[in-house]
């Protein structure tokens, strides 16, 4: 069954059944929502287009404020092209490689040098650095989550919700 095959993975030990825990978790939970109602489905697809325009008008901006104007056809194709070129396997662990790249297709899209590279710094900067911070900030409640996800499990499951951690049908949290 499904779940015994999950519960076998999950409890995968070393670094590498870790990593294979995480792949086959999320592949499980791709299914589910591929299965599940068309409303998640039509949800998970605007989601994902909202994500993608809100990286492009962050792109314009970046570029706004240093005095480019592209139009949205050269804009998004710049985004694209720096964007395709990150994922070139490049020496150093690719350090700056997305400022490179976004810069490159920025060029590209008819933008001057100085004024791409200022703009693919800021699009970073705002992109990612900012958000980054929110996410060290979920850090601090990164503790209590595998409780929080067992009452979820229970509540699902129609038993009593309780995050008891001394309950001894739970597993022991992995940190």
């Amino acid at each position: 069954s499904v779940p015994r095959r999950r519960a076998a993975f999950v409890r995968c030990d070393g670094r590498i059944g870790r990593l294979l825990a995480i792949v086959v978790g999320a592949l499980v939970y791709i299914r589910e929502l591929m299965a599940g109602a068309p409303d998640l489905r039509r949800r998970a697809v605007a989601g994902a287009a909202l994500f993608w325009a809100g990286e492009v008008l962050c792109a314009w901006a970046a570029l706004r404020a240093f005095g480019v104007e592209l139009g949205p056809t050269p804009l998004l194709l710049g985004y694209t092209t720096g964007y395709v070129a990150t994922g070139l396997p490049l020496p150093v662990g690719g350090a700056g490689t997305v400022d490179a790249a976004l810069t490159g297709g920025f060029v590209l899209a008819g933008a001057p040098l100085s004024s791409a590279l200022l703009g693919a710094l800021a699009f970073r900067l705002f992109s990612f650095w900012l958000p980054a911070l929110g996410a060290l900030a979920s850090v601090l409640t990164a503790r209590r989550l595998p409780d929080r996800l067992r009452a979820i499990a229970r509540a699902r499951a129609g038993s009593p919700v309780t995050a008891d951690p001394t309950d001894p049908s739970d597993p022991p949290a992995s940190d």
